[in-house]
């Protein structure tokens, strides 16, 4: 899960506030495959 994590903050700094505030929200809230799907569709896109 950190890897998808590192992933959206590396690839732009200016999204890193809201990365973290997904992962934390994702973290708490839901699975894997809920990072799976929120990380790479919000964060890679």
């Amino acid at each position: 899960m950190i890897i998808f994590y590192q992933l959206g903050v590396l690839k732009e700094s200016k999204n890193r506030d809201t990365a973290q505030l997904l992962y934390g929200f994702i973290q708490s809230e839901h699975g894997m495959s809920k990072m799976e799907q929120y990380g790479f569709s919000y964060l890679l896109k």
